[in-house]
């Protein structure tokens, strides 16, 4: 078997990227979410091109009467619990066609349940709330990076900067 689900029952749920191709959005950029059935699956490692075992979570939503994979994260953890959604965060590979390379992102969703696929959408996320324990942080661009910062605490260390 190359695959085993996890868990017997399925999450219906609204999921949110809240980030691009690893870079975070922020919640003006939100893409819309998308609605459908959450299932998280444990893959062996012999049948995976990591070689190592791995879990995933994949969102199905409905083409038609089949269930089609739309999103898809590897080695999900629920961070954070704000209001009534699930921060997860995970990794997501995207492929290049023109040059045939691959990439694996680090990626955040916002995922909140709903108790059916047929149920009538969720009240918009407000973000406002809970912005300080999101991770989006906005910056001025005044701020010194934190190896600025170690510098100057630190007079004698070496620095090639110097």
């Amino acid at each position: 078997m190359l695959a085993e689900k996890l868990y017997i029952y399925t999450v219906f749920c609204e999921v949110t990227t809240l980030r691009l191709d690893g870079i975070r959005l922020r919640p003006g950029e939100w893409p819309t979410p998308i609605r459908g059935r959450m299932i998280f699956v444990q893959h062996g490692g012999r049948a995976m091109a990591s070689r190592r075992s791995m879990r995933s979570a994949e969102l199905l939503t409905d083409w038609g009467t089949t269930p089609v994979p739309t999103l898809h994260m590897f080695e999900p953890e629920v961070v954070d619990v704000v209001g009534d959604a699930l921060l997860f965060r995970g990794y997501v590979i995207k492929s290049n066609r023109e040059d045939q390379r691959c990439a694996e992102y680090q990626q955040l969703w916002l995922v909140r349940p709903c108790m059916s696929m047929d149920a009538p959408p969720l009240a918009p996320f407000d973000p406002s709330k809970w912005v300080r324990r999101l991770p989006v942080e906005e910056r001025t661009g005044d701020e010194h990076s934190s190896s600025a910062k170690w510098l100057a605490a630190h007079p004698d260390a070496a620095d090639w900067k110097r």
